[in-house]
């Protein structure tokens, strides 16, 4: 096996590794099982470890059912720096649920009525956050099942314009009568037969009249 052949393989490895990294570092459940949040305020420390191939516009999903032990739901993500501030993505969460109860408040919890998820989409401060301090995942009166990094969807292109394939209508093509420059009557060739006769006859009478003479 030639060197060029045993690169070549070596490379298709080494892409073949990272799609099962990338795929699996997607698929993962960041907690170690359910997590009932109760109602105490409490949370769920992330290690920033597991955070650690993260970019900015990756997509945090958070599962959870309701509890349904008091009358108001809350989902929030926060740092794990000293005080637990919010993540900025906290504030700008979507709502991936039909039930338009949904929202956010000043603080980052966002208000949940229904079993679902929320998804939230992290920004450069935020990736900066969770990779120095990791993540804290709050809640109220909620069970988290799943928590998910991966990233953003992609945009599909846009539909191209289908070919017209259809016979053009214009009242000029295949016209074979192409106007003359005069503005009159089609050139039918007529004048030139005229003229020639006349310089025939005028040729023709200089004869007559030099024969006369002589």
């Amino acid at each position: 096996m030639t060197i060029k052949k045993l690169l070549a393989g070596a490379a298709a490895a080494a892409l073949t590794i990272s799609a099962i990294n990338v795929n699996a570092f997607a698929a993962d459940n960041l907690l170690g099982g359910d997590i009932n949040l109760g109602t105490g305020w409490g949370g769920e420390f992330v290690d920033a470890g597991k955070f650690a191939d993260v970019s900015e516009g990756d997509v945090v999903t958070v599962e959870f059912v309701i509890n349904n032990e008091d009358s108001y739901h809350l989902v929030k993500l926060s740092s794990g720096a000293d005080g637990w501030p919010a993540l900025e993505c906290s504030t700008k969460a979507v709502n991936n649920q039909e039930d338009e109860a949904f929202k956010n408040q000043d603080d980052g919890f966002a208000v949940v009525s229904v079993d679902g998820s929320v998804s939230y989409t992290l920004t450069a401060a935020d990736v900066s956050a969770i990779q120095s301090s990791g993540m804290v995942l709050m809640g109220y009166d909620i069970t988290v099942k799943k928590l998910t990094v991966d990233a953003p969807a992609a945009e599909e292109p846009p539909a191209s314009e289908p070919e017209d394939t259809s016979t053009p209508t214009d009242s000029t093509v295949g016209d074979t009568n192409t106007p003359s420059d005069d503005k009159g009557s089609p050139n039918t060739g007529a004048e030139d037969v005229t003229v020639l006769a006349a310089v025939a006859a005028l040729a023709a009478l200089g004869v007559i009249i030099s024969k006369k003479r002589k």
